[in-house]
């Protein structure tokens, strides 16, 4: 079957849905109690700091089309070595793959009791591997679709909160705003800026694009556009609906049902953190393809990893990274246990790309 290339929307839709995730709907309520009603601005700052990472992304993209993703660039950029410690970092990112799964699981759970959480976990990250396994046309229909309802959902959680704000929220000299003073702001800062640079994985479909170098920049630029827009409407009603200590530490769903009431909370969940948690987990998924097939065909796997099914998704690197997900789920990890052991990880992993990126001038003159 012949794979569909990815279109200027496919890649939007894609690197919406792989940024928006879970990060907007838990680490709100928490940064609101280190910051108070500035959470809003708390996120726009760390946008922006995020995007100035993107932007070495973005001018590769539109460079070069690199098949390896981010991969390619490292390794184009910094040599073999540095690209196979990049490769093999990369693919432990399946051991994060659980934290989505397990706060499914959690969501579900707190909406019905009698469902075991570890169950949907396990269901969840089933449903995503077996999916992606039907190839890039298929990724493609279904994420377009999460995406579409996850920024509804978000943008009528925010667009009904605008008619009803507090306007302290936007007095800079009320006590309620910067409630922990500049290093509560910047802590709120450095929470949020996990959920706003994965639109900069585009890159790593640079070989699925029909236009790869016009339609990634413009995909990254119009990625940015939209989490610009949800995340500041989305956060100034945090901040200005309820006293920040009502919020405090809270996830979303609480403030929807105090707008709402419980009934049409429970849709916003399934409609918001739940999708913002498939969208994430399936664009990790199709994220993965490219650069560790590249590594595969470069020596750095065996080539058992090179094989792919009739529809082209690798399916050893995604049973691979299934495997690895497995693990936590079983030994019942928690989220933090999980994103606190592999923080360091992808810190390294940014370290190496931010480096390559510096060389792209006398690598590529």
């Amino acid at each position: 079957m012949k794979e569909k290339k990815m279109t200027f929307m496919d890649l939007y839709l894609t690197g919406v849905g792989l940024t928006i995730g879970a990060g907007v709907v838990s680490t709100v309520g928490p940064a609101v109690g280190i910051t108070g009603r500035s959470v809003w601005l708390a996120y726009l700052v760390a946008i922006v700091v995020g995007m100035l990472t993107i932007i070495p992304k973005a001018m590769f993209s539109a460079t070069f089309v690199v098949k390896g993703g981010d991969y390619s660039c490292v390794r184009n950029c910094l040599g073999d070595t540095v690209g196979g410690v990049y490769a093999c970092v990369g693919i432990l990112n399946g051991f994060n793959y659980a934290t989505f799964a397990i706060a499914s699981g959690q969501y579900i759970t707190g909406l019905v009791p009698s469902i075991p959480a570890k169950a949907v976990a396990l269901t969840v990250l089933i449903t995503f591997y077996v999916l992606n396994m039907f190839g890039l046309n298929v990724f493609v229909k279904v994420q377009s679709v999460m995406t579409w309802v996850l920024v509804a959902a978000l943008m009528a959680f925010g667009v009904y909160g605008l008619f009803h704000l507090d306007p302290l929220v936007f007095k800079f000299s009320d006590p309620s705003f910067l409630t922990g003073g500049m290093q509560g702001f910047f802590q709120a800062v450095t929470m949020f800026m996990f959920s706003t640079v994965a639109y900069g994985s585009l890159l790593n479909f640079s070989g699925k694009a029909a236009h790869p170098r016009q339609d990634i920049p413009k995909a990254m630029a119009a990625s940015l556009v939209t989490i610009i827009i949800v995340y500041s409407i989305v956060s100034i009603t945090a901040g200005g609906i309820l006293p920040p200590e009502q919020v405090a530490g809270k996830t979303l769903t609480v403030l929807a049902e105090a707008m709402w009431g419980k009934a049409l909370a429970v849709l916003f969940v399934l409609a918001g953190p739940l999708m913002a948690l498939f969208t994430t987990l399936n664009g990790n998924f199709a994220s993965m393809a490219a650069p560790q097939l590249r590594a595969a065909q470069d020596g750095i796997w065996p080539s058992l990893f090179k094989k792919t099914t009739s529809r082209g998704a690798p399916w050893v690197v995604y049973s691979v990274c299934f495997c690895m997900a497995l693990i936590p789920i079983l030994l019942d990890y928690s989220v933090s246990e999980i994103t606190g052991n592999m923080t360091i990880l992808f810190q390294v992993n940014n370290m190496f790309l931010c480096m390559a990126m510096t060389q792209i001038p006398k690598k590529f003159p």
